[in-house]
């Protein structure tokens, strides 16, 4: 089942809207809703707008088209912090390594103090102790 209209109700709910037919009266007669009616007529007013006829220089032409090209950039907000108040802690995972013939991603713990903006990258060590499984385990404080 498609969303979209067939192009002769399309047609026949601008006809009815130009002869003047409220979109309920409408959606009524072609059992559509009534919001599809309001969005088919809004179309129907944007399309209908005149071109834009430039009647200047072309250097004038460019400096328009140019004004309208460039945006307002967003305003930014540093967050202002004293020394040593906020710090902000990521962690991931890093790019493949091979170690001992075995393909893994090392786990990494990054920092950011929030008063100099400095980055620490701390990549986790290779953990010799085995858990009950035989695997690696990774150890939950001081591997890094």
């Amino acid at each position: 089942m498609s969303n979209r209209l067939k192009m002769a109700k399309v047609h026949a709910i601008i006809g009815l809207l130009e002869q003047g037919w409220s979109y309920r009266r409408i959606g009524r007669e072609l059992g559509v809703d009534r919001d599809t009616v309001a969005r088919y007529d809004r179309l129907r007013k944007n399309r209908s707008k005149p071109a834009i006829v430039a009647t200047g220089s072309y250097s004038s032409v460019k400096r328009f088209v140019r004004r309208l090209g460039s945006t307002t950039p967003l305003p930014f907000r540093r967050m202002e912090c004293e020394p040593g108040q906020e710090g902000q802690a990521d962690f991931g995972f890093g790019a493949w390594v091979i170690e001992e013939n075995k393909r893994r991603r090392p786990h990494i713990l990054r920092i950011t103090l929030g008063h100099s903006r400095k980055s620490y990258r701390l990549r986790d060590t290779a953990c010799k102790n085995k858990n009950e499984h035989g695997k690696e385990k990774v150890p939950k404080t001081g591997g890094f």
